[in-house]
């Protein structure tokens, strides 16, 4: 147990020099172990094998092909499952950076996927250092007053808004750079000057660490940049970033003493990954399917799946929010090649169709689409970037199959892009919105055709 309890301070704590010998064991090891639980996870969401080549891969779609077809409970356990190699793995690069006589801001480009492996074969091969760069370092108690500890604060957070600006009005990156990199950056910055040569109490570090991440996201809001869904979606992981940052840079603060330059040079650099990030990450492709079923037979419901009346007033407080819903569908025509229109709460689909089999498959692709939302804010509009093309429907879909005990299981599918990363954390949301819609569409097409037979009847 005390062997146990010892490698599990190693591997997780701080305080411990790592050296190229400990290094090499527990990086080729758990990169060993991390392999094997990819390829068991990705065996029992798809049957096949993970090659270690589609491992390395630091692109998302590369790694997990036919990312669309995975079940939803792929992409949350393979985050979460990742999360104790992260932490081990940029914790070990700081203190392995020190060791080797670097600055351990150098072991932050472990975050970078594609420069992890990089930087492990780098540190692999510096030998240790001859003087001591991992200690704990003497520090004052904590003398900032409350004005200091607020100006401080305020300062990071126009910094925040500032490279928010940047990104996506100017650079028209909404990616990992946004809002991985960026609030793990400025939690690394603000607990490393907050317990610089100064005692501080993680408590007090990580309340300032979130009030700047807070107060960030209030200045895009008062400032119109973005409006109350999108900050509330990307708060979580905003939010948790900082707070991961903010551990290791206090970590830094308290075992080394390296030059002020090195977090600044990570801000100055968050510019750069952006433009690359743009340039090189490929978009999301996905899918989402949602099934009913009618009581009715296939050509019974096929009437209403080609168009529906006006749906009822949308009750579900996602709708409310102003995330788009589908209020009626129209079509022009007949058969492959008639224009289905799909009117939504911010303006029509339209939708040229692909394939007329009735009364068991139409599908179509999607010609123009309206925004996918109304921002909420202080204002009457709000034009975030996002908005306009950086989630966009492709085509989609609806089956219809009898069953034996004489139902119809209607099945809508949609296929769609998106260019905002980190994928997985957008496509939990993207999935369960457009699963939202799915059912409202679906339920209505339920509902009018089972009416229509209880008045036959």
């Amino acid at each position: 147990m005390n062997n146990l309890s010892r490698a599990l301070q190693f591997l997780f704590g701080m305080r411990e020099t790592v050296n190229r010998s400990s290094y090499l064991k527990w990086g080729f090891g758990l990169m060993l172990l991390k392999l094997v639980l990819e390829v068991v996870l990705y065996w029992a969401a798809t049957a096949q094998l993970v090659s270690p080549l589609q491992f390395l891969s630091p692109f998302v779609s590369q790694r997990y092909p036919n990312l669309q077809t995975l079940p939803d409970w792929y992409i949350p356990t393979v985050v979460l499952t990742s999360l104790p190699f992260v932490w081990i793995g940029a914790g070990m690069s700081i203190r392995r950076s020190a060791d080797a006589g670097l600055s351990p801001w150098f072991g932050i480009g472990f975050f970078v996927p594609g420069l992890n492996y990089i930087l492990f074969l780098l540190l692999s091969f510096c030998r240790s250092s001859a003087r001591q760069a991992w200690a704990v370092e003497s520090r004052s108690p904590a003398t900032m007053n409350f004005r200091a500890s607020l100006a401080f604060v305020l300062g990071l957070a126009a910094l925040g808004t500032l490279l928010t600006w940047l990104s996506t009005n100017h650079l028209t990156s909404y990616g990992s750079s946004l809002f991985f990199a960026s609030p793990l950056v400025l939690g690394l910055l603000q607990s490393y000057f907050l317990g610089w040569k100064t005692a501080r109490t993680w408590r007090q570090i990580s309340f300032s660490v979130v009030l700047t991440i807070a107060l960030i996201h209030l200045l895009l809001l008062v400032f119109a940049l973005e409006g109350i869904i999108c900050l509330a979606m990307s708060l979580p992981l905003s939010v948790a970033m900082a707070l991961i940052g903010a551990a290791f840079g206090t970590a830094i603060a308290n075992f080394s003493s390296p030059k002020k330059t090195g977090p600044v040079m990570l801000v100055l650099l968050l510019p750069g990954l952006s433009i690359v990030e743009k340039h090189w990450t490929p978009p999301v492709q996905d899918s989402v399917v949602s099934t009913v079923e009618v009581a009715a037979l296939p050509e019974q419901v096929w009437p209403h799946v080609v168009k529906f009346s006006d749906l009822p007033p949308a009750n579900e407080w996602l709708f409310k929010l102003g995330v788009a819903h589908p209020l009626r569908a129209r079509i022009e025509g007949q058969g492959v090649g008639a224009v289905r229109r799909c009117e939504f709460s911010t303006g029509a689909f339209i939708e040229p169709i692909t394939v007329w089999e009735a009364p068991h498959h139409l599908a179509f692709d999607v010609r123009y689409q309206p925004q996918p939302l109304r921002e909420v804010s202080f204002y009457d509009h709000v034009d975030a970037p996002h908005l306009n093309g950086y989630f966009r429907s492709v085509r989609g879909e609806f089956r219809l199959t009898q069953t034996p005990d004489g139902l119809t299981r209607l099945e809508g599918q949609t296929w769609y892009e998106m260019e905002m990363h980190p994928g997985w954390y957008w496509q939990l949301y993207g999935r369960w919105f457009i699963h939202q819609i799915h059912l409202r569409v679906l339920n209505h097409i339920k509902n009018l055709t089972e009416a229509e037979l209880s008045i036959r009847h």
